[in-house]
């Protein structure tokens, strides 16, 4: 059969197994579709769903049952609405004709959610992955993937459920033949045709055939003795959701339980509580299975009570945890770099030992654990550096800058600019006073970046003053924006917007350096001290801070913001 027949074959099967329209409900208008593969119509996208409060504390990625897209789970569950007015962000993958992750889906998801954690600024820690049906298996068998190999999967999941979920595709193989060899049922021999069906267009196989495929995808398996894959999951807290209605079954199905999916996961759940896993549970209910046209059928996203499962993730997240705004038992605050510093005031005299005649004075504000502040006065002098050691990031407060990089054209920097000189830079660099002295601020990185240099970032670069003055600004989510103006070896700069707010920062922040461009900024610590800047402030966040944050603004609040770069992103 060719794939062109197969998938109207699949479609009308789609149909007479789920018993739903394969047409979606409309997004709502706090939805977002992020496509971060143009080329991949099904799986090179997600649906976004933000919080109310857009206040994130953690991301629930969700994914349909075989044959489904990102949009069908608005329609059959109401997960997201609990999740948006619990400050839980929402992410929705098609699953389309997969039951379980294989190359494309690895590679995709992975696509997806470091696409998301860039747009969002996610915690990698605080990631939960639920499915129906297949798309349950999805999320069992990523969420493995992810703690068997961490530094090839983007996330560290805290959490897995899935609603009905064939967790072993080689049991779910044998009891679809069983099944279609009694000829009892002729949903259950359209199923086992169907699923044969696309087992060898998409792979050339099925579990009996080349077992090697299959295993790769299978997450859990019920007939071998001993621990298997689900010992990835030791530290994960996983759920497992079915409507235990025999009767159906019997009266629906003609099947018994030992044709169950709940029949695998129990054993699923019991394997897990052995090893010590005090958060594995099976979640038993009774009739509350109905598709989302209002039909009986215990195979549906509604086995899952929406407004307890949040609540469920939420204790996981918050109820245990304790706040902490204190590093090695010191309170975290934020600090100010002063008028005085910036203007070239009360500062050390200092000496460059490749230029011990020059005159020079500096000021150490910061040493922190991912970056250092400091500011230098000097008269007029020119080097000419080989290849930087360190990315340095610049805000020239008296003066100018006149940078020459070897085979380029000369680039000028004047009193107000923010700009960037890479690690590789390479050419001539002549500080000029105003009249004789020159001013900036310094911010380096406290650890070099162990990664080679990129050959194409080791020229100069001036940050973007049209985004910098509020223009063409990115809308990332509802009042909020944000734009990365440049990443280096070892610094990231973005420029970030938002309407007035006010929220809690209950994760400990890492370190980062504001410089107010519009409205102001209140940090209150957990002692309950107001830190206030306004328009002009360089603010320091040193690693560890929680409290909160509140901004005023005319329209926006805007803040250019230097961090690490992470090794790993570069």
């Amino acid at each position: 059969m060719d794939l062109f027949k197969l998938n109207i074959t699949i479609k009308l099967f789609a149909f007479l197994l789920c018993a739903v329209p394969l047409t979606s409900q409309s997004p709502g208008e706090n939805v977002t579709k992020i496509v971060f593969d143009k080329d991949d119509d099904l799986h090179g996208y997600y649906l976004a769903i933000p919080p109310s409060s857009n206040e994130i504390e953690a991301t629930l990625v969700l994914f349909p049952g075989l044959g489904q897209k990102a949009e069908d789970v608005l329609r059959d569950s109401e997960l997201y609405h609990y999740a948006e007015q619990n400050n839980i962000l929402t992410l929705l993958f098609s699953t389309g004709m997969r039951i379980s992750v294989d190359s494309l889906l690895k590679e995709n998801l992975t696509k997806g959610l470091n696409n998301a954690i860039k747009t969002y600024g996610l915690n990698k820690n605080k990631f939960v992955f639920g499915g129906f049906s297949a798309g349950g298996m999805i999320s069992l068998r990523y969420a493995q993937l992810c703690k068997e190999f961490p530094n090839r999967y983007p996330v560290n999941p805290l959490a897995v459920f899935m609603a009905d979920a064939p967790v072993d595709i080689f049991h779910s193989w044998e009891t679809m033949q069983t099944l279609k060899k009694q000829g009892d049922s002729q949903v259950a021999i359209d199923e086992a045709d169907w699923v044969e069906k696309i087992y060898n267009a998409f792979y050339g196989a099925t579990p009996e055939t080349n077992q090697d495929i299959f295993e790769q995808m299978n997450s859990f398996s019920f007939s071998k003795q001993g621990t298997g894959k689900e010992k990835h999951l030791k530290d994960v807290a996983v759920r497992a959701y079915h409507d235990v209605d025999i009767p159906w079954r019997l009266t629906e199905r003609n099947q018994s339980v030992s044709h169950s999916n709940f029949l695998v996961t129990s054993e699923l759940i019991n394997r897990l509580l052995k090893l010590g896993n005090e958060n594995a549970e099976f979640v038993q209910s009774f009739q509350t299975g109905y598709r989302a046209n209002g039909k009986r059928h215990p195979h549906s996203w509604s086995i899952i009570d929406a407004k307890e499962c949040i609540e469920w993730i939420g204790g996981l997240l918050g109820v245990k945890e304790e706040k902490s705004n204190a590093v090695n038992g010191t309170l975290v605050t934020p600090i100010r770099v002063s008028k005085e510093s910036l203007s070239g005031l009360n500062m050390n005299r200092g000496r460059s030992p490749s230029q011990p005649e020059r005159i020079l004075y500096f000021q150490n504000i910061f040493q922190g654990a991912d970056l250092n502040v400091q500011v230098v006065s000097s008269e007029n002098a020119s080097a000419s550096p080989e290849d930087l050691e360190l990315d340095e990031f610049l805000f020239l407060t008296n003066g100018a800058a006149l940078l020459s990089p070897k085979d380029q054209k000369d680039m000028q920097f004047v009193k107000g600019d923010f700009f960037m000189v890479p690690r590789g830079f390479n050419g001539r660099w002549e500080t000029i006073g105003a009249p004789s002295f020159h001013h900036e601020i310094s911010i380096v990185s406290a650890q070099r970046n162990p990664n080679p240099t990129n050959p194409e970032k080791r020229f100069p670069v001036l940050m973007d003053k049209w985004k910098l003055a509020g223009q063409g600004l990115t809308k990332i989510a509802s009042g909020r924006f944000e734009d990365l103006l440049y990443t280096g070896h070892e610094l990231t700069i973005r420029l970030k917007a938002e309407e007035p707010s006010i929220q809690e920062i209950k994760e400990p922040l890492s370190e980062r350096i504001l410089y107010v461009l519009a409205g102001s900024l209140e940090l209150v610590d957990l002692e309950g001290t107001a830190h206030k800047f306004n328009s002009g402030d360089f603010v320091i966040i040193p690693k560890g801070f929680s409290g909160t944050w509140k901004t005023k603004a005319h329209e926006l609040f805007r803040a250019l913001e230097v961090q690490k770069t992470i090794a790993d992103n570069f």
